[in-house]
Order: structure tokens, then sequence, then C-alpha cells
């Protein structure tokens, strides 16, 4: 995977990073200066970790330094903090919070028995909304961005409701 930014007015197409392997999910900070990323170690199977990248600098530093699968970015509106998608293998499955300005401070936001992931910052950033997959379905839940009051927007059964997304205005 790679990742390529095309200017729209010039039609200019720059490929981003090309030595630092695969890469995916990203997603520019809010003042467009840097990208949150996920790296997969070439070396070490089923191991994803987040990145950040300095746009104008070039200054990459990697955020998470976990075994298994951090993934599924989204990045506070402020530009302070991400919350991502973090397990181990293929049941990465909880949410966890971690200031950009320091990898310490990490806080998980989740813990239960479903495969949580898809979370997004509100646009004013008091809320975080993601798809949690029970046993026979995926629902929609809102909850505050310390992982408290988790509201369940659906309840269908038996129906995957994936990928929520917030509206412009909330």
């Amino acid at each position: 995977n790679e990742l390529f930014l095309y200017d729209l007015g010039s039609g200019a197409e720059t490929r981003l990073f090309p030595e630092m392997g695969q890469i995916g999910d990203a997603q520019f900070t809010p003042d467009g200066k840097g990208v949150i990323l996920v790296r997969t170690d070439q070396n070490l199977k089923d191991v994803c970790n987040l990145m950040s990248v300095d746009l104008e600098s070039g200054k990459k530093v990697l955020l998470t330094q976990e075994p298994g699968r951090q993934y599924g970015p989204s990045v506070s509106p402020d530009g302070l903090r991400v919350v991502y998608v973090s397990g181990q293998g293929w049941n990465a499955k909880e949410l966890w919070q971690l200031p950009l300005a320091s990898s310490k401070g990490k806080k998980r936001l989740t813990t239960n028995d479903f495969y949580d992931t898809d979370p997004e910052f509100s646009p004013d950033g008091t809320q975080i909304v993601f798809s949690a997959l029970g046993e026979n379905s995926e629902n929609i839940y809102i909850m505050n961005v310390d992982g408290t009051s988790r509201i369940a927007v659906t309840t269908d059964v038996s129906v995957y409701n994936t990928k929520p997304s917030w509206s412009p205005d909330g």
C-alpha cells in the first residue's frame, strides 16, 4: 500500500513516504501539516503501529510500539489527541486514546466483549462515534472522549451498521 498526495489545482501527484513500506489508514491533522498513519512492520506478522509524519520537515514519530494491530486512527479537531483501535492479532477490538504531543498518557476507552472499530471524533471534539461488532450484529455507539456515557445509536439484530460519520454540525 502506498500513499499519494494529489493537488486538485495542478493535477500533480506526489508519492509520499516511498521508503516506509506498507502504510494505510492515513489521516491529515486538522492544520494540514501532518499525517497520522498506520505502518505495518515488514519483519513481524500482524504488527501495525501508528506513526505521525510532519509534512514540512519529514520528521517521523512512532506513536505506538505495541505487539498486535493498532489501526483506524481519528485525530481530534484540535489536533491534540488520536483515538484508535488496538489489540492482539486479529482480535484487535478495543478503543484507545493517545495525546499526540507524547506517547505517555495513553488511555483505554472501551473494555467489553465487542469488536470496537471505526472511531471518529465529533466536530466539537467532545464525543466519539464508533461501531461495535457483537455476536450477530454490528451497531453504532457514541461515548464521551473519556470513554464514559456509552449510548447505542442503533440496536439492530442481524444487521451490520459500520463506518459511522458525523455531519459537520455534529
